[in-house]
């Protein structure tokens, strides 16, 4: 099962059981039930000293039943990044990912819903349950900072994607981590993250994000290369690759 936009493919991820933000991955595992794929926008807002700035992009989600010992769960994600323009020349991207979860975007609407309250449900029937919570939740729900751990020996999980700019959005290799705390250390002062959203919709699913990044369409594999000096740069954006930018959405 690849795990890279370029070739169509998007990436799977377990929804619906969004353990403190987390999600596991599932692979080699045959689909043994699907459902009806649902679409939400990821709307990302951030305050400036010329205003609000906002971008969104829409994301379907398809999730399913897997074949395994144990059984499982699949989702998979269609959509591309957020591009907030801050200013001239200065962008702010929200990648489909995050630190907890290559999965982010295949789960984050799961994140968001309650589970179903109803104990009469029968365990198979629970994760199918789920997914009519997802898509009946239509109200707009702010994506918190951090999830709650599950369990008291646990440390809460980050519920926001990670997030980057370039120096030049025509070299991949200009990328650099922006911290959702302190978007003023990127972008300059007066500039701050207000608040991230995903609601459920009926638009398309968004396409287009080639245009602003070029190299998109040659790109494969991580951005900052592994031979990189500074070893900062490396832990925070070595695994940062082009299938982060987009899931499915170009050819």
């Amino acid at each position: 099962m690849s795990d890279r936009g370029g070739n169509g493919i998007a990436r799977r991820a377990a929804l619906g059981w969004f353990a403190g933000g987390a999600m596991a991955l599932l692979g080699g595992c045959g689909l043994v039930k699907s459902y009806k794929p649902f679409r939400y926008r990821l709307t990302v807002e951030v305050d400036t000293p010329q205003g609000l700035r906002t971008g969104s992009s829409v994301i379907e989600v398809t999730a399913g039943e897997v074949g395994t010992t144990l059984g499982g769960a699949s989702a998979q994600a269609k959509g591309e990044a957020v591009a907030v323009d801050i200013a001239p020349g200065q962008t702010l991207f929200v990648l489909l990912r995050s630190e907890a979860s290559h999965g982010w975007a295949a789960g984050i609407m799961s994140g968001v819903t309650p589970e179903p309250d109803d104990p009469s449900i029968p365990i198979d029937d629970r994760f199918g349950a789920k997914i009519e919570a997802v898509r009946a939740n239509r109200k707009l729900n702010v994506v918190p900072r951090w999830f709650a751990p599950r369990f008291a020996d646990q440390k809460p999980v980050g519920g926001y994607p990670i997030m980057v700019r370039f120096r030049d959005v025509r070299d991949p290799k200009t990328v650099e981590r922006v911290d959702p705390d302190n978007l003023a250390a990127s972008f300059g002062q007066g500039v701050s993250l207000r608040r991230i959203t995903v609601q459920i919709t009926d638009d398309p699913v968004t396409t287009g994000i080639e245009k602003r990044l070029v190299w998109l369409l040659t790109q494969r594999g991580q951005l900052i290369s592994a031979t990189q000096d500074d070893p900062e740069i490396l832990r925070k954006l070595s695994t940062v690759t082009e299938g982060d930018f987009y899931l499915g959405t170009l050819q």
